[in-house]
């Protein structure tokens, strides 16, 4: 299943080996419509992409946030755990200013500036 919430969510912790996981369940069809699924019962109305864009953007993995841009990721998704801020939040609190960058030309308001 491309849309396993449980493969994205463990591999969203690890930069090492790179982006592989998330570019072979893209591959099979994962898209930044699913929703993750960590239970069969779970009608979430969180995006996968969307979550680990948020997890990629604070922790400065610009390859993985470039590739969840790519993919639809919104660059405006308010986090899932608090404290929630939006994954451009994040990147400018942490220093990222690369990621920040991306996530605005993506289409990121700015608001949390």
């Amino acid at each position: 299943n491309p849309n396993d919430g449980q493969a994205l969510y463990n591999r969203m912790f690890r930069h090492e080996p790179g982006n592989r996981c998330i570019e072979l369940l893209l591959s099979y069809g994962l898209r930044s419509s699913d929703r993750a699924n960590w239970s069969p019962d779970d009608e979430s109305d969180v995006g996968m992409l969307d979550f680990l864009l948020e997890y990629a953007a604070k922790q400065g993995f610009a390859d993985r946030v470039a590739l969840l841009l790519e993919n639809g990721a919104d660059p405006n998704f308010v986090g899932f755990y608090k404290p929630r801020k939006t994954p451009y939040a994040h990147a400018l609190e942490q220093g990222h200013e690369q990621i920040a960058a991306m996530l605005k030309e993506a289409g990121a308001h700015p608001t949390e500036e």
